[in-house]
């Protein structure tokens, strides 16, 4: 049996369209408060430390470009003013997605969709009609890509 690419298993898990969207590293530069910060209280999971990191991310402007990265991308540390396991609620208690698989979901979904049914099979080494069952829980997300 052959294992399955990481657009079909995030579309089989419900991941959203929305899900494999870009959402770009903010660029933090000198402005983010957590700058000067130890790294190391934003990863604790000790409650004080992840309450003091919280505080430091809300006098920080860049704090909504963080937690909507953050959201997406990251499945631990305090970003964004919001802890993991609300981040990971966020989600409908979902993993987040890390760059690297979505930007390889967005390339496999752009192939399924386009190349030829017998290219993708061989590609995969699946059946053509595994390619057509994968179009059919793929077509939502061809917006996206």
């Amino acid at each position: 049996m052959t294992k399955a690419p990481i657009s079909i298993r995030m579309a089989r898990q419900g991941v959203s369209p929305i899900a494999i969207q870009q959402v770009p590293l903010p660029s933090f530069g000198e402005r983010v408060a957590c700058r000067s910060s130890d790294s190391e209280l934003f990863f604790s999971e000790r409650a004080q430390d992840i309450s003091l990191a919280k505080s430091i991310c809300h006098s920080c402007p860049l704090i909504r470009a963080c937690a909507k990265w953050a959201i997406r991308h990251e499945d631990y540390g305090v970003f964004g003013g919001l802890s993991a396991k609300e981040r990971y609620l966020l989600r409908g208690a979902k993993a987040a997605i890390s760059p690297q698989e979505q930007e390889i979901a967005c390339q496999e979904i752009a192939y399924i969709l386009s190349a030829s049914a017998r290219e993708v099979a061989l590609g995969f080494g699946v059946e053509t009609r595994t390619v057509a069952r994968w179009r059919k829980l793929l077509a939502p997300m061809k917006e996206v890509v």
